[in-house]
């Protein structure tokens, strides 16, 4: 089957792939930024919690944490 319209037109085209680049690029950074940040933030969270509620809340924020960083590899 010929692969025809815009898409095929546009995989022989250089910026298509000069593009397909830029995205791939601006994801990678996306999710280095954001794992940085859930890092700092869980970092946060947990010594909130352990100033007020202690032991407890270390196995919430310990789940919430690999909860997120789950979430992470879903997006790739």
């Amino acid at each position: 089957m010929k692969s025809s319209g815009l898409y095929g037109e546009w995989s022989n085209n250089s910026t298509f792939s000069s593009v397909k680049y830029c995205v791939v690029f601006w994801a990678v950074c996306e999710l280095a930024l954001s794992w940085w940040r859930m890092i700092l933030l869980s970092g946060l969270i947990f010594r909130i919690s352990m100033m007020t509620f202690g032991k407890q809340m270390v196995v919430f924020q310990s789940a919430v944490t690999v909860l997120w960083s789950l979430r992470g590899i879903v997006v790739i």
